[in-house]
């Protein structure tokens, strides 16, 4: 791309590749990452799927957020997870575990995931509140709602 940009003529604005790493080098992380999501986008329709641009968008941002382009798959995005079963639910379980008990790896259940797979509530949205009221305050208020 940086060559054919140098061509007299041609309309840098214009033209196109698919292959992300050279717009990344070209145009940039922002170019790369809308290249991305219109390329998933566009693979997800031929294919008959219906897709929110949004939901694809996240997919992309999560592949550029670091300025670099890195994979979802276990070499990349899913493989640098910090929790054992994050790691885990995605592939190589075994060796995961293995590995995490070889070097007394522990998983402090921070992530969606590995709350989802042990069955406990997730701390986002409406499972982040907790609540705690004083002994004596509890009182006053019942006391006031018996009246």
């Amino acid at each position: 791309m940086a060559k054919v940009i140098e061509i007299e003529g041609v309309d840098k604005d214009h033209i196109y590749s698919n292959d992300m790493f050279e717009v990344l080098k070209v145009y940039g992380v922002e170019a790369a990452r809308n290249l991305i999501a219109s390329e998933i986008q566009k693979t997800l329709v031929e294919e008959g799927f219906s897709i929110g641009f949004r939901h694809i968008s996240l997919v992309a941002d999560t592949m550029t957020y670091t300025g670099a382009i890195r994979s979802i798959g276990r070499h990349g995005i899913a493989g640098d997870k910090a929790s054992v079963l994050a790691r885990a639910s995605y592939e190589e379980t075994v060796k995961h575990f293995v590995n995490a008990s070889v070097f007394g790896e522990r998983d402090p259940l921070k992530g969606v995931a590995e709350n989802i797979l042990i069955g406990k509530q997730v701390a986002v949205g409406t499972g982040r509140i907790k609540l705690a009221i004083k002994k004596q305050d509890l009182k006053k208020i019942k006391s006031t709602y018996s009246e």
